[in-house]
């Protein structure tokens, strides 16, 4: 009985989430995937978007709902090392912080934090 509600709640799950967001995909010449995101009902960005190098590897990772960048981004190297700028939002969309990184994810530069007017308060 415990299977077959769990079976029914997972169904529900996904006839009901299917057709919020459209998956979209780009490639490149080669073939290699470019770009995969997904738009809302809308057409605005949602969710994780993901940008590829053209050798297949992961270049950029980013959140977004409603069309708007949340979260922290994540950069690669085409070596697969993480590098750059991360940065950090408070709940109302404001820049709270953001931190630089090189190839070894190693602090590189100073950090700023900013108010949740967006002034910045410390370097």
């Amino acid at each position: 009985m415990k299977k077959l509600l769990f079976l029914l709640v997972i169904l529900h799950i996904f006839f009901y989430c299917k057709g919020q967001f459209t998956e979209h995909k780009t490639f490149f010449d080669n073939g290699q995937i470019k770009e995969v995101y997904y738009l809302d009902k809308n057409g605005q960005l949602t969710g994780e978007a993901n940008i590829y190098f053209d050798n297949g590897k992961l270049s950029t990772v980013n959140t977004y709902k409603s069309g708007k960048k949340i979260g922290e981004s994540k950069w690669y190297w085409k070596n697969g090392k993480m590098s750059g700028q991360w940065n950090y939002y408070h709940p109302n969309g404001q820049l709270e912080h953001l931190e630089m990184y090189n190839q070894y994810k190693r602090y590189n530069g100073e950090w700023k934090f900013y108010n949740d007017q967006g002034t910045l308060i410390k370097t």
